[in-house]
């Protein structure tokens, strides 16, 4: 075969290698517009939970959608906080994320009901033996932010807890850990 002033020949072994690796490039290019429509339906779910703020709840917990702006009140119980451990911060430029903990601070609502608040992300200490001050004030307050659901490990370790003070560091817990270290129910979201 002629293309301009080359003569093209293509092998018996190049024709088969592009024909065994066509199926994965096609399908590697219906993820993408897989993960596309993906992140168009997370960047909906963003933008239409600032539409409105709803009051949360027990009664609604479980019905308003991932990313809704809600509000709760309450006194938060400085003395029973989670770090979540395994939570490094952004990445740097040479793409390390510096260690730290995700604080969850426990609300109790004027209805007696438990929220975990995410209140940030703070640096690890000189050593994981020291522990970062995360106290806050029991005052009453009205705390705005987005419903989101707790992080999850792609592998899960089991065991127990590696403390028993508080606050307490934890690993990826679920909703039922959580439950079963506060010994209340603890809202889903």
């Amino acid at each position: 075969m002629r293309i301009a002033h080359r003569h093209f020949k293509p092998t018996l072994a190049g024709t088969l290698a592009v024909l065994a690796v066509l199926p994965l490039f096609t399908s590697l290019g219906f993820w993408q517009l897989r993960r596309a429509d993906e992140k168009r339906t997370v960047i909906a779910q963003f933008a239409g939970g600032a539409a409105t703020i709803q009051h949360l709840s027990a009664v609604n917990a479980t019905e308003l959608p991932l990313l809704q702006h809600v509000a709760v009140q309450g006194r938060y119980d400085s003395s029973r906080q989670v770090l979540l451990d395994n939570m490094p911060a952004s990445r740097d430029a040479a793409g390390f994320g510096r260690p730290g903990y995700r604080v969850l601070t426990p609300l109790l609502t004027d209805q007696r009901e438990l929220v975990l608040i995410d209140r940030g992300w703070v640096p690890l200490g000189a050593t994981r033996a020291e522990l970062p001050d995360v106290k806050v004030d029991d005052q009453t307050r009205t705390v705005r932010g987005r419903v989101a659901e707790l992080p999850r490990a792609g592998l899960r370790l089991q065991g127990a807890p590696a403390n028993t003070s508080w606050p307490r560091v934890l690993n990826f817990p679920t909703l039922h850990d959580l439950q079963a270290l506060y010994g209340v129910t603890v809202l889903p979201r």
